[in-house]
């Protein structure tokens, strides 16, 4: 007899009034009780990618992670709360704190800020090769009871969506993400394990479309996403954001991988048709030399792989068309050519 699996559940919840602490209040009502006990550590991972505003679209809202915090003291008032993030090219963790609005929050709620570049690392695995590629865990994530990941509602240039999966690449040390980055499916799996999610929540108060995570395009969308499985929800979030599950390689490759259902899914709150919208993407040619980049490198063909990645970035930042920045390029060749 066929064992018949329960569908994860998926609370979307639309921001009324401003009113983030009931949304999320709501939300995570709907997704079943939080396992918070009183001597329980909790680590909070938003996404402070950048020192752009929440208002971007690029960064988690620090009144999304101050509601999860009220939250978590109304159900268990001593537990132990960290929020931690890494250093990223262009900000350290310190700066993004401080920018962010964080340090307010440490005093206010007496909780821990943590840069997990400058904490202890510990080797807990491996990324197999070839290369095989050391992975190093801060302790401050090793030792936590409960870990709560707040990401961004936001398309990425080489993965199509960065959301709660991809958030988790935070959660290493900033010496270690180059290395990583042309094994971005495989890492991001490695660290989905290894660092389990007990609560995922989206932050779409304000998201981003085109090229994000960084560089995109601020839309308002006003909503909520949270549930307890991160392939569950970043699947919602994909479709929210109307692109195919399917067609993001990170959460096409976790679901191959059976560490959740891109399916399997029960969706509480809002209908998924009445909010569906078409976010713009990234451009075609863009992603693809992204992709062509990383599998040029993980087979070992370095600078060709480069210059695939630079070429993509060149051709998504300028405003015109392929075709038309090709044209411009032998024109400008054949004019030197000629002068």
């Amino acid at each position: 007899m066929a064992t018949t699996v329960e569908p994860k559940s998926v609370a979307v919840i639309t921001v009324v009034d401003d009113d983030i602490y009931a949304s999320i209040k709501k939300a995570t009502g709907l997704i079943g009780e939080l396992d918070i006990s009183p001597e329980s550590r909790v680590v909070i991972k938003p996404n402070l990618c950048s020192l752009a505003s929440a208002k971007s679209g690029a960064t988690t809202d620090v009144r999304v992670v101050e509601a999860v915090i009220r939250i978590l003291r109304e159900i268990s008032p001593a537990c132990r709360i960290t929020v931690v993030e890494s250093d990223s090219h262009g900000r350290t963790a310190e700066e993004a704190f401080l920018r962010h609005g964080y340090v307010d929050l440490e005093r206010k709620y007496d909780v821990k800020l943590v840069n997990l570049t400058k904490d202890q690392s510990i080797k807990v695995d491996e990324l197999k090769g070839p290369p095989r590629i050391p992975i190093a865990l801060p302790r401050t994530l090793i030792s936590c009871d409960y870990f709560i990941s707040i990401a961004k509602l936001k398309t990425h240039v080489f993965e199509r969506i960065s959301c709660v999966l991809k958030n988790q690449f935070g959660c290493i040390p900033q010496k270690q993400k180059a290395a990583f980055h042309p094994y971005l499916s495989q890492i991001l799996l490695a660290l989905n394990r290894l660092v389990r999610t007990d609560l995922c929540i989206i932050d779409g108060i304000t998201a981003m479309e085109a090229r994000g995570p960084t560089a995109g395009v601020a839309r308002r969308t006003n909503l909520i996403i949270v549930g307890k499985d991160p392939v569950a929800v970043d699947s919602v979030a994909s479709r929210i954001m109307g692109i195919t599950p399917e067609s993001v390689p990170h959460l096409k490759y976790a679901a191959k991988h059976h560490l959740g259902d891109i399916h399997n899914i029960e969706i509480f709150g809002e209908r998924l048709s009445s909010i569906e919208k078409t976010f713009a993407v990234p451009r075609g040619y863009e992603f693809l030399l992204y992709r062509l980049s990383f599998f040029l490198t993980r087979i070992r063909v370095v600078k060709l792989g480069n210059l695939m990645f630079r070429a993509g970035g060149f051709l998504g930042r300028s405003k015109k068309n392929l075709l038309e920045t090709i044209c411009d390029g032998f024109v400008k060749a054949f004019k030197r050519a000629i002068l």
